[in-house]
């Protein structure tokens, strides 16, 4: 492997325009092929395409029209789930709701408590 690398040094300090033109087209191809990446966050990336979970949530996402964003909550062990409704958590999930539907992409919101009224 010591050999290989000595060439290489050897050689391209020999020729180093043609390493430098070739390093430059090199950077500049990648460069403008970095702009043409996409990327997806949909849900559907997680799933395969055979599953049935797949199958149902392309069918909510075209009943409903979009995805959903669902949102996990946990309790730190000692505590219960009825602490997330108390007077001053209810406040904040109201609050909570509030915010997220002052955004125009968002179509509705069903928060825990939301859920709970309905």
């Amino acid at each position: 492997m010591h050999k290989v690398w000595g060439w290489l040094g050897l050689n391209l300090g020999k020729h180093w325009v043609a390493s430098l033109l070739i390093g430059a087209v090199l950077t500049l191809g990648f460069g403008f092929g970095i702009t043409k990446l996409e990327f997806s966050t949909s849900q559907n990336n997680y799933l395969n395409k055979s599953d049935q979970v797949y199958k149902d949530n392309v069918a909510y996402q075209n009943l409903f029209g979009g995805e959903a964003m669902v949102t996990l909550l946990t309790m730190d062990p000692g505590h219960k789930v009825n602490e997330l409704f108390t007077k001053e958590n209810i406040a904040k999930w109201k609050a909570a709701e509030d915010k997220i539907r002052a955004n125009p992409g968002v179509l509705d919101v069903v928060s825990p408590l939301t859920a709970l009224e309905r």
